[in-house]
């Protein structure tokens, strides 16, 4: 049975390629957005434009809400890196204490 090692350098790296994507979808979703109500203020009128704006409207509400979940997660995967590092510091710290003591050091 293999193992999967997951380092804190790792979890750092998923949690900015995260961040990154999330802030390129944001940029992309308010580009599409602005656009689509510019066109439909100057173009359309009537129930289908108060359909597309609403459709519209949605989609923004979604996508923020992912992008809060993203986020959360980014955050997370940054915080769970911290305490591995903190535990490995911690682990060495435990170690060359007790090897010390070992030593009569």
């Amino acid at each position: 049975m293999s193992q999967i090692v997951v380092t804190s350098e790792h979890l750092r790296s998923v949690s900015n390629s995260i961040t990154t994507a999330l802030e390129q979808a944001r940029a992309i979703a308010s580009q599409y957005l602005g656009e689509h109500e510019n066109i439909m203020n100057a173009a359309w009128a009537g129930g289908g434009a108060g359909a597309s704006m609403n459709t519209s409207m949605q989609i923004e509400h979604d996508l923020a809400q992912a992008n809060e979940a993203g986020m959360r997660l980014s955050s997370g995967l940054s915080t769970a890196a911290d305490l591995m590092d903190q535990h490995e510091a911690d682990a060495a710290q435990t170690f060359n204490g007790f090897s010390g003591n070992l030593s009569g050091s």
